[in-house]
This record gives structure tokens, C-alpha cells and sequence, in this order.
């Protein structure tokens, strides 16, 4: 079965129930989402959301509040992200690691995406490890 949650998207995962077990066991619950679907309030501990708008415009971000939001760059326009900037506690721009283009490529992407987080304070690196080793 597929829970419904606010807004009328289905979700996989029925999250209140989740929150309602684990918590009292001393569970802590995080989430990354891409922010498609609206979640239902009080039952996370931090949200972290990751919209792929950049890569898909005609997607809607319904998650607007939330703990992290993680922009994968691509050299998209970051003020498309402005109005979500104030509600969230912490941005972080991630230069996109495509396994399809070379290393040239990635590594300008990288490249850029540094340089525009030296231009704009209200945004922190974030790396994906991983990927830049090949250990995904």
C-alpha cells in the first residue's frame, strides 16, 4: 500500500507511523528529498532537501521549509533558489559528479561550483566524496 501525505502525492513510506515507533526508541529521523512532495510536519527531526529543478523545470518544489537545502550545480542561475534561502538553516552548493562526461568536464563543473561559492557567502561546499574516488 502507498501512503498518502499532504498535498495528495503518494509517498513510499508511511513517515508518521515510522515517527511514532522509533522515536520513542531513541531513533533521530532524517530525510533527503527532492522536495516533490510536501511532508508531513513534526514527525522528522532534520530535512534535508535536494530539488533537481535545475534539471527538470517543470518540476514543482513542495517542501520549502527544512534543515539543509543541497543544490546540485550545474551552473543554473542560484537565484532561482532565493525565496527557499530563509527557510532553511544551512545551503550548500554541490558541483555535479556526471559519470557520463569526462574529467574535464567534471572537473570545470567542480571548478565553477567553488568559484561561486566564493562569490556567494550564504552558500557552503558540499562534496560527494565518493563519487570523486569512484566508490559509489
Amino acid at each position: 500500500n502507498r501512503t498518502v501525505l499532504t498535498g495528495g502525492e503518494p509517498a513510499l513510506q508511511d513517515l508518521g507511523t515510522l515517527s511514532t515507533v522509533l522515536r520513542p526508541m531513541g531513533y533521530t529521523l532524517a530525510i533527503e528529498t527532492n522536495g516533490t512532495i510536501e511532508l508531513p510536519k513534526g514527525v522528522l527531526d532534520w530535512i534535508c532537501v535536494s530539488p533537481k529543478d535545475q534539471m527538470y523545470p517543470n518540476v514543482k518544489i513542495r517542501q520549502r521549509t527544512g534543515d539543509e537545502l543541497k543544490v546540485v550545480y550545474v551552473g543554473q542561475d542560484l537565484q532561482m533558489y532565493e525565496e527557499l534561502l530563509n527557510d532553511f538553516d544551512h545551503h550548500y552548493l554541490q558541483p555535479c559528479y556526471d559519470e557520463e562526461k569526462d574529467l574535464d568536464w567534471n572537473g570545470k563543473n567542480f571548478r565553477q561550483t567553488y568559484e561561486m561559492v566564493k562569490q556567494n557567502s550564504e552558500w557552503c561546499l558540499s562534496i560527494q566524496t565518493q563519487k570523486w574516488m569512484g566508490v559509489d
